[in-house]
């Protein structure tokens, strides 16, 4: 996590507007990755599959969320290129990542009150 660029989000928005912009923006991930799921595997899912990865990087760039934007743009570009197996293993890494992102911006929210 950039902890710089999250900083600013709060700084720019405003404590409680950041803390609630940053709420929706974690569920809206949540949701993207469930979309993800869906679609993995489906005969027809690549292009929705990266379109969806592509929706999850831009919203987690700016939050300083850069592991999560990174492996994100990774099963977009795996999903185009139609790659099984590849994208089988960044899924699985990017179901890691996004448990890891949520357990830190829970504990953010934990030290915030």
């Amino acid at each position: 996590m950039d902890a710089d660029r999250l900083a600013g989000f709060y700084i720019e928005m405003g404590e409680a507007r950041a803390h609630r912009a940053l709420g929706r923006a974690v569920a809206e991930l949540e949701t993207l990755l469930l979309r993800l799921r869906a679609h993995h595997g489906a005969a027809d899912g690549g292009a929705e599959m990266a379109r969806t990865a592509t929706r999850m990087r831009n919203i987690a760039d700016p939050l300083g969320f850069d592991s999560l934007a990174r492996v994100s743009g990774d099963v977009a570009l795996l999903a185009r290129r139609g790659d099984p197996v590849a994208l089988a293993a960044v899924m699985a890494r990017l179901d890691r990542v996004m448990q890891r992102t949520l357990k830190m911006v829970w504990d953010l929210r934990d030290l915030s009150g």
